[in-house]
């Protein structure tokens, strides 16, 4: 595992154009634990649920058109997933990324954010910008149990390829395998549900008997 030095000097390699853009795992600036969120080596299961709150919804740093719902599960024994038994749980706004990075320079301005998140967050939106297709939307990690409190260092990066498949970059103490096998998600009138869903369960730990997605109420913070 490479530290977060070692990320930050691959990062502005690739902003300098100096090396060729290969995604590898990296370290964020502050290892683990963040909120509650456990580290990728814990992870054994994972869900993720994208919805689309529609053209009309106005889109703010806690509330934007497209969401990221995601639920992390530890558990080493095979199991039904449930919102009741994830370690971690919660909604990622997705953003376009100068919208984005504009939200973090206030923070680091504001001294929310410290020198080397935020050097790690902008090679982060460089690397987004020289490299991803047009498409490619950012979201930050927020959690609401108590308050409202930011997992600065952990972002997600959702993008279509030139194949239009759906791809998910989730980049917490380390980067989870990237997330490329999605399911359309029914729609079924007057629920509001997912449009597409996916699941990271390379243990095969997964007993059916839940469906993935729910219906829910359009997904602000």
């Amino acid at each position: 595992m490479n530290d977060i030095f070692s990320a930050l000097e691959q990062q502005l390699a690739i902003l300098n154009g100096t090396t060729s853009f290969i995604p590898s795992i990296s370290v964020a600036p502050q290892p683990s634990g963040l909120n509650g969120i456990p580290p990728v080596s814990d992870i054994t299961v994972a869900t993720f649920n994208h919805f689309d709150n529609g053209p009309a919804h106005k889109t703010k740093w806690s509330s934007s058109r497209y969401a990221m719902n995601l639920q992390f599960f530890t558990q080493t024994a095979p199991f039904t997933p449930s919102a009741g038994l994830a370690a971690w749980k919660g909604t990622v706004q997705l953003l376009e990324p100068d919208f984005w990075f504009s939200y973090v320079e206030f923070k680091h301005d504001e001294g929310k954010i410290d020198a080397e998140t935020f050097a790690y967050l902008r090679a982060a939106y460089e690397t987004t910008l020289r490299n991803y297709p047009g498409n490619v939307l950012l979201g930050t990690f927020t959690d609401k149990n108590s308050g409202t409190h930011y997992s600065w260092p952990y972002f997600v990066r959702f993008f279509y390829d030139k194949f239009e498949e759906a791809n998910l970059e989730v980049w917490l103490d380390e980067q989870l395998p990237t997330i490329i096998a999605w399911e359309p998600v029914p729609q079924v009138p007057d629920q509001f549900l997912p449009i597409i869903r996916s699941r990271y369960n390379p243990h095969n730990l997964w007993k059916s008997g839940r469906p993935m997605g729910g219906k829910g109420k359009k997904h602000k913070q």
